[in-house]
């Protein structure tokens, strides 16, 4: 056919290609480049080594590095080799059909997990305890429970096949306290830990370790002993809500612990602290024994329940360490605000706070309590610079709160030049914090 074309007509047939074609490589050029040219068009990122890449992607999160499994096929699995942060929280789990969905979705995230190691390993959702009914289905609710600590033992064996450094486990994941099933659950005995994960293994990971925290779950004396004996990096611990914690011993060589926090752990009954290096601690339960005997660096203390009690009116027994603090943290329940009289006497004796410069008290008051007990802490702290007050009140007198406070101002707050009452709401009826920021000047 093109034999017999003549010469002119087969010329713009020709040129009509071309210019066809042209027109297309605008559109689509990677599509019709050879592979000489579709190295041009490359992003400079992509001539970096996989180590490098990989590098880059454990700076997100696991979720938003896994991402960028579309970005190119060289992109699609390079994300599971990341050593990022692995969280996963979840405080919509009310419902059963809810929490099983999330458990699952853990189980499948940590599937695909294939690096070495992690950075930070974090789980945490609440269960509904209306959900867990044994009376009604006994055999159900051993089999469900029984496969409940099979993952969670699983959550564990992948932190210390990971070498994680930073481990949380919570029961109890946002503003509800969940007591179902998750309650149940057990961390499991030094023995069976080591079976689970394997001895070798299980002491090489405790020695990258440098913080764990464990919420609504049951866990031994003798499990936190081992863990706080074989991690000499460890630099911060809270076990909170634990009803298995009866007695603890915090010693040995933790030159690396600056942080603790033992809270609402209603069967402890007694504790001890040897921690050199230790700065922060907080304490929320029952009254026990001072539990401080070696922190000389403890500047900030948080304390709670009955043992804030025993800090206000026994105060001569907190004097071997309380003279050191910068920053103190009262949380007072109602309880405690009972056992104040109205007129009674300030305490006379209490250690001077030389070096206090921040004190912060929370405190659950009726309508009739007054505040002004509390400004004897005031006149123990001559450097004190900072006041920070929550109060938690219900009351039928519309000003009750604010009277308080003004009378706890006018008459004894007098050597703190800030002020600070903070704000927040509470689902109960009538009650409210407020939130003033104002600066006393004093002559």
């Amino acid at each position: 056919m093109d034999d017999v074309m003549p010469f002119s007509i087969k010329r713009k047939r020709d040129l009509l290609i071309k210019k066809k074609k042209r027109k297309t490589d605008d559109v689509m050029p990677l599509n019709r480049c050879s592979k000489r040219q579709k190295n041009l068009f490359k992003c400079g990122i992509d001539n970096l080594p996989d180590e490098l890449l990989i590098a880059i992607l454990s700076c997100l999160t696991f979720q938003e590095a896994a991402r960028t499994c579309i970005l190119s096929q060289r992109w699609r699995y390079l994300w599971k080799y990341t050593t990022c942060s692995i969280q996963f929280y979840n405080e919509g789990t009310l419902e059963f059909e809810a929490a099983e969905k999330f458990i699952n979705s853990v189980n499948e995230g940590l599937k695909l997990h294939q690096g070495e190691s992690i950075e930070q390993f974090k789980v945490g959702f609440v269960y509904p305890s209306i959900s867990y009914r044994p009376n009604k289905d006994t055999e159900f609710a051993i089999e469900r429970q029984s496969k409940v600590n099979h993952d969670i033992d699983g959550w564990i064996n992948f932190a210390m096949e990971k070498q994680v450094k930073v481990f949380e486990l919570n029961m109890a994941a946002g503003p509800l306290d969940s007591t179902g099933l998750w309650r149940n659950y057990s961390i499991p005995h030094v023995q069976k830990l080591l079976s689970i994960s394997g001895e070798v293994k299980l002491l090489k990971t405790l020695t990258t370790l440098k913080s764990f925290r464990f919420v609504n779950i049951r866990i031994t004396q003798e499990v936190v002993e081992f863990l706080l004996s074989h991690c000499p990096v460890l630099e911060q611990v809270c076990i909170s809500a634990s009803k298995s914690l009866k007695r603890l011993k915090v010693a040995g060589s933790l030159t690396k612990l600056r942080s603790m926090e033992i809270s609402n752990c209603d069967s402890l009954k007694t504790m001890k602290v040897h921690a050199p290096g230790l700065v922060s601690f907080t304490y929320i339960g029952r009254d026990i024994k001072v539990p401080f005997k070696k922190v000389p660096l403890l500047s900030e203390l948080t304390i709670g329940g009955d043992y804030a009690g025993s800090f206000i009116f026994d105060a001569h027994k907190h004097s071997s360490y309380c003279r050191n603090l910068k920053k103190l943290k009262l949380k007072v329940s109602r309880k405690v605000v009972a056992d104040i009289s109205p007129i009674g006497e300030l305490p006379s004796e209490h250690p001077q706070l030389y070096n206090l410069k921040e004190l912060e008290l929370d405190i659950t008051i009726e309508e009739d309590d007054g505040l002004c007990f509390f400004t004897f802490l005031t006149k123990c702290s001559p450097q004190l610079s900072r006041l920070t007050i929550k109060g938690f009140t219900i009351w039928k007198r519309k000003n009750a709160f604010y009277s308080s406070l003004s009378v706890l101002e006018s008459e004894k707050w007098k050597k703190a030049p800030r002020l600070c009452f903070t704000e927040a709401r509470s689902v109960k009826r009538s009650a409210h914090f407020f939130h003033v920021n104002r600066n006393l000047i004093h002559k």
